[in-house]
């Protein structure tokens, strides 16, 4: 993983991959050879901005993404790191940075974990299948999360954005041991832009970046193989 940190001026934020009711979402480019295979940038559980144009997700003080890349070719690996992104305060500004960096590839050696690593990589949203006994499913028109919850325990979602599909505002109903998170959404074709439908948020506990949260990604239409239990 290449592990990419900004760090952010007191009292400005800058935005997740779905920026909310404003702003523009963080972008990470990674330019590599040809033997280099780039995945998709990994961003860690955003904080919620309240402002009078609505809610809007990203991060202060610090934060770092992570790339993932994988060579086929050993030896030194050339890579160009840019970043852009928007940060915020009264006032918002554009910002750009570029890097450049050496990979050394060595097939018989296996990295080690670093701490900055296992930090940033604590900080990303879990897939919803390692939370045990919750269960998401389509319905034609709204996605239903249930699973055990604490007594006192924070819960909130976070929803993705994804062409061509509109999320509602979510519906949250619980009791002292289970919750029920309902998202109405609406699919718009027309809007779609190529991109396949799918339904993507963030099921987040507590009120921390570093609580635990929980990835759902979901096609659509919905089928009922679309049901994912754990």
């Amino acid at each position: 993983h290449l592990l990419c940190t900004l760090e952010i001026p007191s009292d400005f934020h800058i935005y997740w991959s779905n920026p909310g009711a404003s702003g523009s979402a963080t972008d990470i480019q990674v330019t590599a050879p040809d033997s280099c295979t780039v995945g998709a940038t990994l961003y860690p559980r955003p904080e919620v901005f309240h402002g009078p144009e609505g809610d809007t997700y990203g991060y202060e003080d610090r934060v770092t993404f992570l790339v993932p890349i994988t060579s086929t070719a050993l030896g030194k690996v050339d890579v160009e790191i840019k970043a852009r992104w928007l940060a915020c305060r009264k006032a918002c500004y554009m910002g750009r940075a570029s890097s450049e960096i050496k990979l050394s590839v060595v097939g018989h050696v296996r990295p080690a974990s670093t701490p900055a690593l296992k930090s940033a990589m604590n900080s990303l949203p879990a897939p919803l299948a390692n939370r045990g006994d919750t269960k998401a499913v389509l319905e034609p028109d709204r996605l239903i999360v249930t699973g055990p919850i604490g007594k006192d325990e924070a819960i909130s979602f976070i929803p993705g954005h994804v062409p061509g599909v509109v999320l509602g505002d979510p519906q949250i109903e619980r009791d002292e041991t289970h919750f029920t998170l309902v998202v109405p959404y609406e699919v718009q074709p027309r809007d779609s832009l190529g991109v396949e439908p799918r339904i993507h948020g963030l099921l987040c506990f507590g009120t921390d970046r570093m609580d635990p949260s929980f990835e759902i990604t979901m096609p659509l239409p919905h089928a009922a193989e679309n049901e994912l239990n754990t």
